[in-house]
C-alpha cells in the first residue's frame, strides 16, 4: 500500500464498492443468475455501469469510479470484493467477474 493510502480510506471505497454490487444484485440477482444458467455460464461479467446507479457517494469518493481508481491505486493485489473479481481496465469494457457459484450464493443471502 502506497504511503498517501490510508487504511481508513480504503475501507470506505471498499465498503461503498460492497453496497453498490449488492444492491445491484438485490435489484437484479434472479434474472442474471437465470440468464447465466440458460447460457451455460461458469462466470459471468457484470459491467460496472450496472452498479453505478446503486452507488451511495461518500464525501471522499462522490463517484463509484473514484472509489474503484482509489483501491486500484493502493491496493497492489487483484482487488475483489465479497468473490466478485474487479477488473482494472477503464471505460466501456470495464467489468467484474463472478463465479456462478458465487452469484448463487450471494442471490441466496
Amino acid at each position: 500500500m502506497s504511503e498517501e493510502c490510508k487504511p481508513e480510506s480504503v475501507r470506505e471505497a471498499m465498503e461503498a464498492i460492497r453496497a453498490s454490487i449488492r444492491g445491484y444484485l438485490a435489484a437484479n440477482c434472479r434474472r442474471t443468475l437465470a440468464l447465466a444458467r440458460l447460457a451455460g455460464q461458469e462466470r459471468v461479467r457484470l459491467e460496472y455501469r450496472g452498479f453505478y446507479r446503486h452507488y451511495q457517494p461518500t464525501q471522499s469518493f462522490p463517484k463509484f469510479t473514484d472509489a474503484l481508481r482509489y483501491l486500484f491505486k493502493c491496493l497492489e493485489e487483484e482487488v475483489e470484493v465479497d468473490g466478485i473479481e474487479l477488473a482494472a481496465s477503464a471505460g466501456s469494457s470495464a467489468h467484474a467477474t463472478i463465479s456462478l457459484r458465487t452469484l448463487e450464493e450471494l442471490c441466496r443471502d
